[in-house]
């Protein structure tokens, strides 16, 4: 944050306020914004670990690391955290998947998908047509 304020929020007149850090850049140089910077960066980063650590041992016992599931999979209706297969998209996965271990590419499932009428482009995005 100390080369934000230094340099780029003066070059554009930017004032820069930080009230629970009682610090306002038109008083001038703060002489505990340099240490207030470092702890913060060094919070940042030690939160940053602990996340990844968590979802790590999240992984690594089983739990799913995202909220949405997958295509081919439903979230349960009985117990959300518990995804069950979507049967409408049973075939697409079978089809994709026998592609991919027939060495076909990701772009190449896509064309064959599409020429087969079971995925329909809208201007970058795919539907899948079941």
């Amino acid at each position: 944050m100390g080369r934000l304020q230094d340099f780029i929020f003066s070059a554009y007149d930017i004032r820069f306020i930080a009230i629970n850090d009682d610090m306002d850049s038109d008083k001038g140089e703060n002489d505990f914004a340099v240490f207030k910077n470092v702890f913060n960066n060094y919070y940042a980063k030690g939160t940053s670990k602990k996340i990844r650590a968590i979802v790590k041992m999240r992984g690594e016992s089983g739990k799913h690391l995202a909220s949405n599931p997958p295509y081919g999979y439903i979230k349960d209706s009985e117990t959300k955290k518990r995804w069950i297969v979507d049967e409408k998209a049973v075939k697409v996965v079978r089809c994709i998947f026998d592609l991919c271990i027939a060495g076909k590419r990701s772009m190449q499932i896509a064309k064959i998908l599409t020429a087969d009428n079971w995925i329909k482009s809208f201007r970058g995005s795919m539907k899948i047509l079941c």
